[in-house]
């Protein structure tokens, strides 16, 4: 994207930039959840995984959560998983190709000289925007994935998200933003 950017006549609009990070948030997501999974399973594992741990590797993780939970198991969490990633990567590659743009317009000479800076502070911030915008998916997606599915706490997506803001208020959605804006 940033090479387009310096070619005069192939600038990429912020549509095509939104619907590119959409897509790849999307095509990632449905592929990579098990693995998202996985890990926070691991996460919220109390005992040591030499110490007769329920799960003990990635496989037997992945035998144990099949067996007895089945294996859309290995999707907890996927619809605010999806909304996550997708509102992600249309907010970053949009912003990011919007202030490169808006950088490239202000002084052409300036940003080629110093592009790689430009791009590098872009990105921090294309992240930032999107990070915050798409947090709240992230932590719903955290707790579905977490609670286990023999004792529900929620019903899905829309319940888990009213039943926050109801008993714990909006900031209970933001749990955690600050050490992730710092990742």
């Amino acid at each position: 994207m940033v090479h387009s950017v310096s070619i005069a006549n192939n600038k990429t609009t912020i549509y095509e930039s939104a619907v590119a990070g959409g897509m790849a948030g999307a095509i990632t997501r449905a592929v990579a959840q098990p693995l998202d999974v996985l890990k926070i399973r691991f996460q919220l594992q109390l005992e040591p995984i030499r110490n007769g741990s329920k799960y003990s590797s990635m496989l037997q993780a992945v035998s144990s959560i099949v067996k007895e939970e089945g294996i859309l198991a290995l999707w907890s969490g996927h619809v605010p998983a999806q909304y996550l990633s997708i509102a992600y990567g249309v907010l970053q590659f949009s912003v990011f190709e919007q202030l490169t743009q808006v950088c490239q317009s202000a002084d052409q000479q300036f940003y080629y000289t110093h592009r790689h800076w430009i791009n590098f502070s872009n990105g921090g911030v294309a992240a930032a925007v999107g990070t915050v915008a798409s947090f709240p998916f992230d932590t719903v997606r955290t707790r579905l994935i977490a609670e286990q599915k023999t004792k529900k706490a929620y019903k899905g997506f829309t319940h888990a998200i009213t039943s926050m803001v109801r008993t714990e208020g909006v900031a209970a959605l933001y749990k955690g933003l600050i050490p992730t804006l710092g990742q």
